[in-house]
């Protein structure tokens, strides 16, 4: 497994920006435009982490029926015309073939059972069971990096109706048995000064953070493209147009949470 990047993002730009934006939505808090776009960000950032693919999942877990039992010493492994190994079903007496990307191990009875192994057919059974089980509860751990940044929304308060693939967000945190409400790893905290309002975002979940997941990229390009969105609406004059300004600027534009 691959340690998650750690970085730290500079905001100074990214502040004006949100002053400047304020400029343009008179008649609404800053407290309200910081939320609404936290909320965006974060929806953004979600929808751009990659989500583990359900058919690598099952790849990994799925092992193929044995064709008996395990080969005799003096048996050689049948070749095809190329001299290789074939990773068919040999004759009988050998072991089915299996995907190399089959898992090596998986636990049964608090011990590890090697997929290349022979095991009695009781032993056997669990292995399967296990496997299966392991698949069931990868697929509902999929969407675990997206998880983080609801989670942040959700922590700090900010809307999250621009939020999609919930189901699998929601599944994912269910699959958590509630670790992902309760941690600090991910944490979204609103600091509140006399004249002035922030929200600071927290995210350490390697389950984000991996190379896979590619969620640091996610946040950063989904801050990079709010300014330039920004610059866009004031020569539009989005903000001149109720109707417009409220299917841009969903998470501001609001009279709840969400």
């Amino acid at each position: 497994m691959g340690v998650a990047p750690t970085f730290k993002l500079r905001t100074e730009g990214f502040n004006a920006y949100l002053r400047e934006l304020n400029k343009h939505t008179k008649g609404v808090s800053f407290k309200r435009v910081v939320e609404g776009e936290c909320g965006a960000i974060m929806a953004t950032a979600a929808s751009r982490t990659k989500a583990a693919d359900p058919k690598k999942i099952t790849v990994r877990y799925k092992i193929n029926e044995r064709s008996g039992p395990p080969p005799r010493p003096w048996e050689k492994r049948r070749r095809n015309k190329k001299g290789q190994f074939t990773s068919r079903p040999g004759p009988k007496g050998q072991r089915t073939g299996q995907n190399e990307k089959l898992v090596d191990a998986i636990e049964v009875d608090g011990r590890l059972h090697y997929t290349s192994n022979y095991y009695p057919q009781q032993i056997w059974s669990k292995v399967k069971k296990a496997l299966k089980e392991k698949e069931k509860e990868k697929k509902k751990l999929r969407m675990s990096g997206r998880a983080t940044w609801y989670l942040i929304a959700k922590k700090a308060k900010c809307p999250t109706r621009t939020f999609k693939t919930l189901a699998g967000i929601q599944k994912a945190i269910k699959a958590q048995n509630a670790k992902f409400k309760s941690d600090k790893v991910e944490n979204g905290t609103p600091i509140k000064r006399t004249f002035s309002f922030a929200i600071r975002v927290d995210n350490k979940s390697t389950a984000c953070l991996n190379r896979n997941a590619r969620g640091s990229h996610a946040i950063r390009s989904a801050m990079a493209g709010r300014p330039k969105s920004m610059k866009g609406n004031v020569k539009r004059g989005v903000f001149q147009d109720a109707k417009k300004r409220a299917q841009q600027y969903k998470n501001i534009y609001v009279t709840d949470k969400g």
